[in-house]
């Protein structure tokens, strides 16, 4: 297969400074780099991989990937206990909620949030680096929310004796298996000198803690550190996808490259993780400067995983590479991986021309399920320091060179500081902006969360009190979402030089409620898969309506024959949990159906006593 070499990208930079008029929104084009051909033994392996996922059979899992390893020979990086200290939470609950849209998790000074929300239960996350002093450590801390993040818990805290913790440099990434929740985080930081990072991993009882370290020394850097996760369709077997930069020094020359990896089996008490495809010349996944690279330079990356409208799964990354004159268009190019095998294999390349225009903190989100739609954020250089976030939309990015659509999130001449996007899961296409701009002092800035739904970028909204202004440094506001209907933006963000660490929820200033059924918009109608399955005697159905629908929900045997219904009622939109238990019927395999409105749906499940 052909080498490719990242010095081909040859786009010209050419500053623009125009009046606050020309800012033009527009189509940018795609254009195929590399695109290599499947290999038939891993697909076949990741087909028999994906139906037995898909199927909680957990030991034809594990067969399957053993198999892909045979094949693939990745690296092994098992946990690492005593990498970083963890402190079990005492239950404490944080309820500084000072409005009812608006809470406070900590008046501490911070250089570090990150939020997340899992897909099952709606249950939030967030991750919070505390300022220790400059002689002394920083310390993570996990809060959990059942509420809709009108209280926080305290998970756990991450500390060691001189840990000091990367300005913005958190992904928080929440996952589910039904009866209880986890929290993933890549914490990026310096420790003993050497900047590294580390996938943790927190149970919410915070009784399942591991770390998973990319450890640095001195001639090798890990940064900026992303996750993302496939829990959208699987739910007994999800993976965790973490991207890193690696910034080496090789013979006295600078480096750069992406890597990927990955952690299966996530919720086992013993895994580890392990290395995605390796270029076997320059080591990287996707991209990598081959020449020497100056202090300067910036590699930056984030990661989406795609359920595609055809239930196929796919894996993408983002990079933006600066600092670099001639090569990755000087800082205007995105540059796209696309994987259809886990990332086991050499990934696809594609570029997206933005010629002229300087970005930075590239932020890619998907909506995980049954949706190609594809949106990225990044900080654009429009002149003269006036950054803005800019968005690139594609309704499909599956195709070979998908087209997108840009679009200014914010265009005034306010300097942009940090920009965060994230997909809601599985809706049909919806997204959320957060972003913070300078204010007139050098250090606070405003908060502000947009809404984007069937192709339109909606409402600006501030989500800062008037009282409270946030951070230009530490702590940029990360999009998510919360559990309310039509209402569910979610934001948290750092205060006035990184003081307290806020969660602001809403775009039309709709206020906390609790979790239960049809708290949340469904975009169309669905039967999920139930959970446990197999099970004994008990499992959960979930489904989601678009509106209000008449529900029946009945139970078959193999002969076809009803032997139970669970649902017969009218029922509001949203999504809904439902649970059955098989105590008085045999084991063997069952069908369960709905029929809503016009829409009816079939799945299998099995009952083992």
């Amino acid at each position: 297969m052909k080498k490719l070499t990242l010095f081909i990208l040859l786009f010209v930079a050419v500053p623009l400074v125009f009046s606050q008029t020309n800012k033009i929104a527009g189509m940018h084009n795609s254009e195929m780099i590399s695109n290599p051909g499947p290999n038939p033994k891993v697909t076949e392996v990741i087909k028999n991989l994906r139906a037995a996922r898909l199927g909680n059979d957990a030991g034809a899992v594990s067969y399957w990937e053993n198999k892909l390893r045979e094949l693939t020979h990745p690296q092994i990086i098992n946990a690492s206990p005593e990498a970083l200290r963890f402190t079990r939470g005492n239950g404490e609950t944080i309820n500084n909620s000072e409005a009812t849209n608006f809470t406070r998790i900590t008046n501490s000074l911070i250089v570090a949030n990150s939020i997340s929300r899992e897909g099952l239960h709606g249950e939030i996350y967030a991750a919070v680096g505390f300022f220790g002093s400059p002689t002394s450590p920083d310390t993570l801390k996990i809060f959990r929310s059942v509420n809709n993040g009108l209280n926080f818990t305290l998970v756990g805290s991450v500390a060691e004796s001189d840990l000091k913790i990367t300005n913005n440099g958190l992904d928080i990434e929440a996952v589910s298996k039904g009866d209880s929740s986890y929290a993933y985080v890549a914490m990026n930081y310096t420790l003993g000198g050497n900047k590294s990072s580390a996938l943790i991993r927190v149970r919410q009882d915070g009784l399942q803690f591991n770390v998973y370290g990319l450890f640095g020394d001195a001639s090798r850097k890990y940064t900026l550190g992303r996750i993302t996760s496939d829990n959208s369709v699987f739910f007994s077997s999800p993976y965790i996808y973490f991207s890193v930069t690696l910034d080496s020094t090789v013979s006295g020359t600078r480096r750069l490259k992406s890597k990927l990896f990955s952690l299966q089996n996530i919720f086992a008490n013993n895994t580890f993780l392990m290395t995605g495809y390796q270029d076997a010349v320059n080591g990287q996944y996707g991209y990598y400067v081959a020449g020497a690279a100056p202090d300067s330079a910036k590699f930056e990356s984030d990661i989406a995983f795609v359920n595609t409208e055809g239930d196929q799964d796919q894996l993408y990354t983002i990079t933006v590479v600066r600092g670099i004159p001639g090569l990755f268009g000087s800082g205007s190019t995105l540059c796209f991986t696309r994987s259809v095998d886990l990332g086991i294999t050499v990934p696809a390349l594609f570029t997206t021309a933005d010629a002229g225009y300087y970005k930075e903190n590239p932020r890619i989100a998907t909506t995980g399920f049954l949706n190609n739609s594809l949106m990225v954020c990044v900080r654009r250089l429009y002149g003269g320091g006036d950054w803005d976030p800019y968005s690139f939309y594609t309704t499909n990015v599956t195709t070979g060179t998908p087209a997108f659509v840009g679009d200014y999130v914010n265009s005034t001449t306010d300097t942009t500081i940090g920009v965060s996007v994230a997909g809601r899961i599985k809706s049909n296409g919806s997204y959320l902006f957060a972003f913070n701009n300078r204010l007139n002092g050098p250090n606070d800035s405003k908060i502000y969360t947009r809404p984007f739904s069937n192709g339109i970028i909606g409402t600006q909204v501030q989500s800062n009190p008037v009282n409270i202004t946030g951070t230009n440094f530490y702590g940029n506001p990360d999009a998510g979402f919360r559990n309310i209907n039509n209402d569910s933006c979610l934001v948290i963000w750092g205060g006035t030089v990184g003081i307290g660490s806020y969660v602001t929820g809403g775009c039309t200033g709709g206020t906390f409620t609790g979790i239960g059924s049809s708290t949340v918009k469904a975009d169309d109608y669905h039967l999920s898969q139930n959970y446990p399955n197999p099970f004994n005697p008990s499992t959960i159905i979930n489904y989601s309506l678009p509106v209000q629908s008449n529900v029946l929900i009945k139970i078959f045997d193999v002969l076809g024959k009803e032997v139970a219904y669970i649902v017969n009622e009218t029922q509001s939109a949203g999504l809904h949990s439902i649970e059955f238990n098989g105590v008085n019927l045999t084991s063997g395999v069952y069908y369960y159906r709905i029929e809503a409105n016009d829409f009816a749906d079939t799945k299998k499940m099995l009952l083992i006593k």
